[in-house]
This record gives C-alpha cells, structure tokens and sequence, in this order.
C-alpha cells in the first residue's frame, strides 16, 4: 500500500480483506441499466481490487454488455479501470505495473481510457 491508499490487487496469491460488495439484487438493477453491446469493440483490463463486485462478476459484466477482457495492458487495451478515485497526481512508483504499461502506450498515442470503477459503472 502506498501513501495514497493504493493496494495493487494479486490474483496469484489469497488476500483477505472485509468486502463491502452489492448484494446480488443491487447487481442486477446494475445490469439493467447498461445495453447488451455497450462496450462493443472495447477490451477492457482491470488493475487492483474491486469493492462492488469480485473480478470474475466484473468480467463476466463486459462479456455481457458485448466487450472482451484482458489480463493485461496490451496495443489491444481500450478502457483500463483502477480501484482508485483519482489517478493523474500519482507518481510512476506508485502505480501498478498495468496502469505504468498503460499510461506509456496513451503518451505513445493509443486511445485508452482510464476509469475508476465508479466512472465503469456509469458507461
């Protein structure tokens, strides 16, 4: 954990942590309000944890609404969605190996976009 709050997620090790999640109903009345191709053409990668929905729901989401996932940033990575509020004041040390990867493919040109999972939610 950094000095902002930033935990990098691990998805190779177990982390235990208090969820404060949605319930499954709040999920669905989420589900409701995307369209079924809302992220059509889009490949989306997460980086660190989420607190409305484990990773693997996450991904399922943008399967549903039409986009495909990705494990990491690639040439291919379109929309990029942290665990943080606010990303731009972030020095390079302090942020996890996809955000840094990310961040050098939008200087070099490419057309990412940076989320936290509040702004996702709202697409």
């Amino acid at each position: 954990v950094d000095s902002i709050g930033y935990k990098p997620s691990s998805t190779k090790g177990r982390i235990l942590k208090t969820s404060n999640r949605v319930s499954n109903s709040k999920k669905e009345n989420l589900l409701k309000r995307f369209e079924e191709d809302a992220l059509k053409n889009e490949v989306v990668v997460f980086t660190g944890g989420l607190n409305s929905m484990s990773r693997d729901e996450a991904i399922r989401l943008v399967r549903r609404l039409g986009g495909t996932t990705g494990s990491s940033v690639t040439k291919k990575t379109t929309i990029l969605v942290t665990n943080m509020k606010d990303i731009k004041d972030l020095r390079r040390e302090e942020m996890s190996t996809k955000l840094r990867k990310a961040t050098d493919l939008k200087e070099k040109g490419q057309n990412i976009k940076f989320m936290n999972e509040e702004e996702f939610f709202n697409v």
